[in-house]
């Protein structure tokens, strides 16, 4: 998991960070929203978020996770 998140996702966040650290530390902010929806989707089966369908996921953490690598 390490290494899928510091390959994928910490060169996206990379271009706008002044440092390799605030990349990393962009990259894992981002990991821990992802991994926080899918404990709580495919784990915990919380009922609310269970419901969401694909694009409502989408429309809800996609600005989270916009703002953390590229804001």
């Amino acid at each position: 998991m390490r290494t899928i998140f510091a390959t994928q996702l910490a060169p996206v966040a990379m271009p706008g960070c002044r440092t390799p650290a605030e990349a990393a530390l962009r990259a894992g902010l981002a990991a821990s929203q992802i991994l926080g929806m899918a404990l709580c989707r495919y784990v915990l089966c919380l009922p609310p978020i269970v419901a969401l369908s694909r694009e409502e996921v989408i429309e809800w953490i996609a600005p989270t996770l916009q703002r953390y690598l590229t804001g």
